[in-house]
């Protein structure tokens, strides 16, 4: 057996963060990011987190903004838009013989 230790078998675990530090970190930010700066907790445990403290344990905690990307809203119509821009013509021209069948 090798005393060697191979990196990729051993999963760093996330920082310990207690729930009081966790809450005066979470009412003291501005962002979701930016708790997670301050933590060392990942965005989404985060979000999770605060979600389970409001939900599950009656803690008010402030609402944060959705944000997503760099820092921009989603507009969902938008990016529908985008995805049938981009989707090959081949599909397009197969879904509109299927929708002139069920019309005739």
């Amino acid at each position: 057996m090798s005393d060697t230790l191979n990196v990729k078998d051993e999963k760093v675990r996330a920082p310990s963060v207690d729930a009081a530090t966790f809450v005066r970190i979470y009412q003291t930010s501005g962002s979701v990011a930016e708790v997670s700066e301050r933590t060392g907790l990942a965005t989404h445990t985060v979000s999770q987190r605060a979600s389970l403290y409001r939900t599950k344990r009656n803690i008010n905690l402030k609402e944060m903004p959705r944000l997503t990307g760099k820092g921009a809203r989603v507009d969902w119509d938008e990016l529908r838009a985008l995805a049938d821009e981009l989707r090959p013509a081949e599909e397009v021209s197969e879904e509109a013989e299927v929708v002139s069948e069920d019309t005739a």
